[in-house]
């Protein structure tokens, strides 16, 4: 009866710990996928290539055009001229060239290619002329292009050919530009006002080349040794006490 009693207890305390024995689970793994270097961000080739790309359709859609100069034939020195150029032909500009321009003739200045945005400004070498922008008119309509850029300038001596060159800037979307020159020459003729000018200008200069010059040879002149006077001789120590015996008398 004890042994009974014992292996019913032994049987009792293993079933109990075989309730409170849990199973392990196990879950199966998380993939991980790393990204492969054909999914990379696009390289540098390909940025280039792209923006290359962008360029040429830009520069693709430009539109070429006549750019024309009106200026009068020969101008005068010392005095203020307005004159003009424009790309594109239309009625538009007709006007304003009219109300802007006038007494000025058309000059050819070539082709250039223009897109929608065009930026001009006028060079000049300071020494020959002082140029100040003017009035500019964009009537262009899409493809249309009717732009009118004009500048005062003041040529300041007489010249055969006073070089002007008109600077054309056309921007891209990368920040660069398409740049065109398109040049000019005009005669400016001197007048009698300029030439009794500069007669005046280089009298005044030499007169005080000459006042100088004169005042330097005077303080040489000054300061030169003098050179003296040789003693008088027996001969005339003796007729000297003779003329004043003479006056005593």
């Amino acid at each position: 009866m004890v042994w009974a009693a014992c292996l019913g207890a032994v049987l009792l305390l293993l079933i109990s710990c075989s309730d409170k024995t849990q199973i392990p689970t196990t879950e199966p793994p998380i993939a991980t996928t790393l990204p492969s270097s054909k999914a990379e961000a696009p390289t540098a080739a390909t940025d280039v290539a792209r923006q290359l790309a962008i360029i040429d359709a830009e520069t693709r859609a430009l539109v070429e055009t006549a750019a024309t100069w009106h200026a009068p034939e020969s101008v005068d020195v010392d005095k203020t001229v307005r004159i003009g150029l424009e790309v594109g032909n239309g009625g538009s500009l007709k006007s304003r060239i009219a109300a802007l321009l006038p007494h000025t003739s058309p000059i050819s200045g070539g082709t250039v290619r223009v897109g929608p945005t065009v930026r001009a400004k006028l060079l000049v070498n300071p020494n020959d002329a002082e140029v100040v922008p003017s009035d500019a008119v964009d009537a262009s309509i899409g493809s249309d292009v009717q732009m009118l850029w004009t500048w005062f300038v003041y040529p300041k001596r007489p010249t055969s050919a006073l070089l002007l060159t008109a600077h054309l800037e056309v921007p891209l979307s990368d920040g660069h530009t398409i740049d065109t020159d398109v040049p000019l020459a005009i005669r400016v003729d001197r007048t009698l006002a300029f030439t009794a000018s500069q007669v005046f200008t280089n009298w005044a200069t030499w007169s005080a080349i000459a006042v100088t010059a004169t005042g330097a040879i005077g303080w040489w002149w000054s300061r030169r040794p003098q050179k003296a006077e040789p003693a008088p001789s027996v001969k005339q120590q003796r007729s000297g006490r003779r003329t004043r015996r003479k006056r005593r008398r």
